[in-house]
C-alpha cells in the first residue's frame, strides 16, 4: 500500500486538483480491483453479511470476511487478475486508512459501504442513486443531516489521498445549504433531486464524476495532432482551442500548463474524452468563428472555463436541428455531406442543390439563404447553448 502510494507522486505535474484527484483514485480503484466490482455485486454481498444497520462499527475479522466473499466473487469471473489475499489486505488497509484515523480497529458499514460503492464500477447515475439509499429514510428523502453525513464520508478518500482542502475540507455546511437551495426546500430532498444536484458537480464531490470521465478516456483515440508536442494520434482526454482554428491540445500538455506562443491559458478549451462526431465540429467551430471577434483582453477577464462535451446529447440536438432544417426548406433530399464540412460551405452547398432540385431563380436562392442563415444561427448560437447548458457541466479551472 505504501509503493502504491509513492507511485502517485508523478501525478504531482496535474495542475487540477479534480483531475488529479480522480487519476490517484482511478490508480487505486485498479490495485484493489474495484474496477471489477459491480455495484449490485458489492450490495448483495452487503446484505449477504447482513450489514443493514449502518450506524454499526466492523471489527477486523469481519470486513475482511466481508471483503473475501467480494473478491471471491470476482475471481470466478476474472481468474487471471484478481489475487484474493493480495487484494482483500491491501483492501483492508486502504479502509482503515480512510475510515479509521483513531486507529481503533473498526470501521463504520456506512463508511465502508460508501467507499466501495465510490469505487465500484458502474453508470455514474447509479453510483449516485446507490449512495443516496445508503443514507435516505425509509420514505426514501434524506434530510441535511442525512447529507452531510453522505459527503462527509466520501471526503474521506480524496483526503486520504492529500487532497481534500481543494473540495472545502471538513465543512460540509457550504455544500448541504447549496443542495437544499438547489431543490428550493430546507427539510428533504428526493432521489432525483439529488441527482440533478450531483450532475451540477458541487465541488466537494466533483472528483467523482472526474474520474468516470477520466476512465472514458482512457481508451479514447482522436485523429488529431497535439499542437504543442505533435502527438498524432492523441489518447486520452482532448482539448480543442475555441479560440483558433484546428487547435488541439494532448491531456499531458494541458495538464502541465505547456502553451505554444500564438496560445495562452485563459483561452478557453472543450474537452473530449470520446473521439468527436461531426455535429461537435461545427458547433466548436461556429464557437471559434464568435471567439474571433474577442480580444484578448475579454478573456483575461473572464474565468477560464473548460466545457465537457457529451457526443451523444450533441448528435441529438444536430439531428432535431437538421430535421427541422428539412422541415423548412421542404425538399425531397439532404445531402449527407452537409455534416461533415465546415460551416460556412453547409449552406452553400446546400443551396446549390435546393435551386438545381426546384429551379428556382437566384432571387429565391439569395433570400432562402438569409432565412437559412436565420435559422443556422438561431439553433447553434442560442438554442442549441441553452439546452447544452443542462447538459454539460462546466469546470472552472
Amino acid at each position: 500500500m505504501t509503493q502504491l502510494f509513492q507511485s502517485m507522486a508523478d501525478l504531482s505535474h496535474v495542475r487540477f486538483s479534480a483531475y488529479r484527484t480522480a487519476m490517484k483514485s482511478r490508480r487505486l480503484q485498479k490495485a484493489l480491483c474495484l474496477d471489477l466490482l459491480e455495484l449490485s455485486i458489492a450490495q448483495s454481498v452487503f446484505d449477504q453479511h447482513k450489514l443493514t444497520h449502518n450506524g454499526q462499527l466492523l471489527e477486523i475479522p469481519s470486513i475482511i470476511n466481508c471483503l473475501c466473499t467480494i473478491y471471491h466473487e470476482l475471481q470466478q469471473v476474472h481468474p487471471d487478475l484478481v489475487n484474493v489475499p493480495l487484494c482483500v489486505d491491501l483492501c483492508l488497509n486502504w479502509l482503515l486508512k480512510v475510515y479509521d484515523s483513531d486507529r481503533s480497529g473498526k470501521v463504520q458499514v456506512l463508511s465502508m459501504k460508501i467507499g466501495l460503492f465510490s469505487l465500484s464500477k458502474g453508470p455514474l447515475k447509479d453510483k449516485y442513486k446507490y449512495l443516496f439509499a445508503e443514507v435516505a429514510g425509509a420514505a426514501g428523502v434524506c434530510n441535511q443531516r442525512q447529507l452531510a453525513l453522505l459527503l462527509h464520508n466520501s471526503i474521506q478518500i480524496p483526503h486520504q489521498l492529500g487532497e481534500a482542502a481543494a473540495f472545502g475540507g471538513s465543512n460540509m455546511e457550504p455544500s448541504v445549504r447549496s443542495c437544499f437551495q438547489n431543490v428550493g426546500r430546507n427539510d428533504v430532498i428526493e432521489l432525483q433531486q439529488f441527482v440533478d444536484w450531483m450532475h451540477l458537480e458541487p465541488q466537494s464531490m466533483v472528483w467523482l464524476p472526474v474520474l468516470h470521465r477520466v476512465v472514458a478516456a482512457e481508451t479514447a483515440k482522436h485523429q488529431a495532432k497535439c499542437n504543442i508536442c505533435k502527438e498524432c494520434p492523441m489518447v486520452g482526454f482532448r482539448y480543442r482551442s475555441l479560440k483558433h482554428f484546428n487547435y488541439n491540445v494532448c491531456q499531458m500538455c494541458f495538464f502541465s500548463g505547456r502553451i505554444s506562443k500564438d496560445h495562452h491559458l485563459s483561452y478557453p478549451m472543450v474537452e473530449y474524452c470520446t473521439p468527436t462526431t461531426s455535429g461537435e465540429d461545427v458547433r466548436d467551430f461556429t464557437k471559434v468563428l464568435k471567439n474571433k471577434f474577442r480580444s484578448k483582453k475579454y478573456f483575461t477577464k473572464h474565468p477560464r472555463l473548460v466545457m465537457v462535451s457529451f457526443p451523444l446529447q450533441s448528435s441529438i440536438l444536430y439531428f432535431i436541428y437538421f430535421i427541422l432544417f428539412y422541415y423548412f426548406a421542404q425538399i425531397t433530399t439532404i445531402p449527407i455531406v452537409m455534416v461533415s464540412f465546415p460551416a460556412q460551405s453547409i449552406f452553400f452547398i446546400y443551396l446549390i442543390v435546393f435551386s438545381t432540385n426546384n429551379n428556382y431563380p437566384s432571387v429565391m436562392v439569395s433570400f432562402a439563404l438569409q432565412i437559412h442563415f436565420i435559422l443556422f444561427m438561431f439553433f447553434t448560437q442560442i438554442a442549441y447553448p441553452l439546452v447544452m447548458v443542462s447538459f454539460s457541466p462546466t469546470i472552472f479551472v
